[in-house]
């Protein structure tokens, strides 16, 4: 701790009050700042006392995109790559990731409900929904199902 930057150790901490971000950003913003090895050193620091954890950080996004965003596994994927979480921490996850099928139902009854479709949905439309839920992460035979469901409960 003696050998570390106290300014460098100070915005990463900021950085991180603000919100939680992923080693690899984290690095980069305090490299903008101050020399390579301070911040290599204060990664490490806040690496071994567990203020910076990418595998904590990508199951944090996870459950708030299944949840609050109801976004399917792809597009996840492509959210987590955009924080530049490693790979293998991304494929680690999405494996425990359960319940996509619930997800796109959700997403399914909010945007007929946005849409105000109470009836016979017509082919533009059922195109529309697919593409929306496709767009969202979710795979094809998943939204394609999810779309069927919904039009037999509107009939």
């Amino acid at each position: 701790m003696n050998d570390l930057n106290k300014e460098a150790l100070t915005y990463a901490f900021n950085l991180l009050s603000i919100s939680d971000r992923s080693e690899k950003i984290l690095h980069e913003k305090i490299s903008k700042r101050f020399d390579q090895a301070s911040a290599d050193k204060i990664l490490e620091y806040l690496s071994e006392n567990n203020f910076i954890n990418d595998k904590r950080y990508a199951k944090n996004l996870i459950e708030n995109y299944l949840s609050v965003r109801s976004y399917g596994r792809n597009r996840i994927r492509l959210e987590l790559m955009k924080k530049k979480i490693p790979q293998e921490i991304i494929s680690q996850e999405l494996e425990n990731v359960s319940g996509e099928e619930d997800g796109c139902r959700e997403a399914t009854e909010n945007w007929l409900r946005k849409k105000n479709i109470s009836g016979e949905m017509e082919y533009a439309a059922k195109n529309k929904l697919l593409a929306y839920l496709i767009r969202r992460g979710f795979d094809y035979d998943t939204a394609k199902s999810s779309v069927e469901q919904a039009l037999k409960d509107l009939k």
